[in-house]
């Protein structure tokens, strides 16, 4: 997908190291705009309040989810 993770000098370097072959695809694949529809709403929601920690996003995750 279109992530910028995926296009960090690090994460390329390290796909490098690893010789690794890269696929790049669209970022809105017919077969996972479904998926995506269905899980805007939640990610929409969960992203409303700034979370640092770890434990934490998954308490709030598990929260939205459930809500």
């Amino acid at each position: 997908d279109v992530d910028l993770a995926h296009k960090l000098r690090e994460s390329l370097a390290w796909v490098k190291e690893w010789d690794l072959k890269l696929l790049t695809l669209p970022g809105l694949l017919p077969d996972l705009l479904i998926m995506e529809s269905l899980a805007y709403p939640v990610k929409k929601k969960f992203y409303l309040k700034r979370v640092e920690e770890e434990d934490i996003a998954l308490e709030r995750f598990i929260d939205v989810w459930e809500n």
